[in-house]
């Protein structure tokens, strides 16, 4: 997979070589915190956070994370299954939730918490990469918050680097 190229898990799953099933998701709403209403830039009190466990050859390889305020979403995201179907895919057609355009992402070093780690079922602490993205609307507001941990022996991610240096005149 390449860090540039938003795909599907499922998709960056079988790019791996692995075949994708999802073990589990849920829906929470839940008071919305600072750090995810100022990436929000909402006065929303609410959030919904959706996790889904995302599996390659019945192994846990990808754990994401979504927060939506609850402005573009309503209640009934509660009772939607959180299955195979891309999240993105059930909010556009169930509640006319707006194009995304593109993504602000952030990858930053991580050391699994109690939590992912048994999502991932990997040893507590084990450093990892958490992409941490923002996705925006096509007018510049912000849609979503969205964290991804990818284990880190199963997935991983090739990027091309330009190495076309340029050398001044006076450089030798």
């Amino acid at each position: 997979g390449r860090v540039s190229e938003g795909v599907p898990f499922t998709d960056l799953i079988l790019s791996q070589g692995f075949t994708p099933s999802v073990a589990n998701g849920k829906v929470e709403k839940l008071p919305i915190t600072p750090e995810i209403q100022a990436a929000l830039q909402t006065d929303a009190s609410e959030m919904y956070r959706v996790e889904k466990l995302f599996l390659g050859d019945g192994e846990p390889v990808v754990f994401g994370i979504n927060y939506f305020s609850t402005e573009f979403i309503n209640d009934e995201l509660l009772s939607c299954p959180m299955d195979e179907t891309l999240i993105f895919t059930l909010i556009q057609e169930r509640f006319e939730f707006p194009d995304i355009a593109y993504d602000i992402l952030n990858i930053r070093p991580y050391a699994a918490d109690a939590y992912i780690a048994a999502q991932l079922q990997i040893p507590e602490h084990t450093a990892m990469l958490m992409f941490e993205s923002v996705s925006m609307a096509r007018d510049e507001q912000p849609l979503l918050v969205n964290h991804e941990f990818y284990h880190p022996e199963k997935i991983h991610f090739r990027e091309v680097r330009s190495v076309d240096y340029h050398m001044s005149d006076t450089e030798s």
